[in-house]
C-alpha cells in the first residue's frame, strides 16, 4: 500500500506543467481531442498511427467527467463543455495525464503478485518497489501517451498468462 501511494504520489506531482499552455509538439492535443471527437457518436478516429483503446478510455473518463458536470451544474450543456476545451483545456489535460498517472501506479501494483507467484514474495516486493521509482516509467507517467497504459494491460495480460501457467486451468 505504501508503495502504491509513493508512486501514485510521485507521478501525480507536477502533472499540472505547461498548463493551460500546451506545446503543439506533444502528442497530448492529439489523444485529447480524437478522445473528445468520439463525443460526436462516430467511434472511429480515422487515424491509426497511434494505437486507439487509450483513446476509448480517455473518451470513458471524459464522459464521466461531462456527466458530473451536468449534475452539479458546471455544464449545462455539450456547448458549455467543449466551449470550456477552447477556453481553457487545462482540465481535460489534468483528467488524461492523472489517469494515465493512475494506470502507472496500477502497473506498479501488478509487479508484486507477478514477481511473488513467479519468485517468491521478496521478488515481488522489490519488482514492485523498482518499478515505483523507475525515471521513465515516471516520466511517461505524467504525459498522456500510451505508453504506460500500453504497459499496464501488458502486465495485466502477463499475470493471468502466469496464473493460467501455474494453475493449469484457463479458467
Amino acid at each position: 500500500f505504501c508503495i502504491f501511494i509513493s508512486s501514485l504520489l510521485i507521478r501525480a506531482c507536477g502533472i499540472s506543467f505547461d498548463l493551460p499552455y500546451i506545446d503543439g509538439s506533444s502528442d497530448e492535443p492529439f489523444y485529447v481531442l480524437h478522445s473528445l471527437k468520439f463525443g460526436t457518436g462516430d467511434f472511429n478516429p480515422h487515424w491509426f498511427l497511434y494505437p486507439t483503446l487509450y483513446m476509448y478510455i480517455l473518451f470513458f473518463v471524459y464522459s464521466m467527467y461531462f456527466l458530473l458536470g451536468l449534475v452539479f451544474d458546471i455544464f449545462q450543456s455539450t456547448h458549455d463543455f467543449a466551449l470550456l476545451y477552447f477556453t481553457d483545456p487545462s482540465s481535460f489535460y489534468l483528467i488524461g495525464r492523472f489517469t494515465t498517472a493512475l494506470l502507472g501506479s496500477f502497473t506498479v501494483i501488478l509487479m508484486y503478485p507477478i514477481g511473488k507467484r513467479l519468485f517468491g514474495q521478496r521478488a515481488g516486493f522489490l519488482s514492485s518497489f523498482f518499478l515505483a521509482f523507475t525515471f521513465l516509467h515516471i516520466r511517461d507517467s505524467h504525459i498522456i501517451k500510451s505508453d504506460v497504459p500500453m504497459t499496464f494491460f501488458l502486465m495485466l495480460s502477463f499475470y493471468f498468462a502466469v496464473r493460467i501457467f501455474q494453475e493449469g486451468r484457463s479458467r
